[in-house]
């Protein structure tokens, strides 16, 4: 039977009875690959040994912490040959179109007036 490994935070669960999944604790998250626990019939162990976990190192479970913020940033650019875009304040009047129609369409709901230029 497998027992709670009160140092890592979590615990395995049986798929079968050659496999297991490490869970963690509630409020707990797994820090590293989902590794699948396998028995061994010859030798009758459990091991974890694989090529990215050549040592079978238990999983640890590290608590939840939510971010406090989050925030994404990108630039949109396109370049133009057309007679309306020939300076900059033809560029502007693009930009300010493309914003306006982003901003009222929905499509990009995370432009919005507080968060476009």
């Amino acid at each position: 039977m497998w027992a709670h490994n009160r140092y890592t935070n979590g615990y395995a669960v049986y798929i079968d009875a050659f496999s297991a999944k490490y869970h963690c604790d509630e409020g707990r998250t797994l820090q590293e690959s989902d590794l699948t626990y396998k028995c061994d019939v010859t030798t009758k162990r459990w091991s974890i040994v694989t090529a990215s976990n050549p040592t079978g190192a238990a999983p640890t479970c590290e608590e939840s912490s939510g971010a406090a913020s989050r925030s994404e940033s990108f630039t949109v650019s396109f370049s133009t040959t057309t007679e309306y875009c020939t300076d900059s304040a033809e560029d502007d009047k693009t930009k300010e179109a493309l914003l306006a129609y982003f901003k009222s369409s929905g499509e990009a709901p995370c432009i919005d007036a507080t968060t476009a230029p």
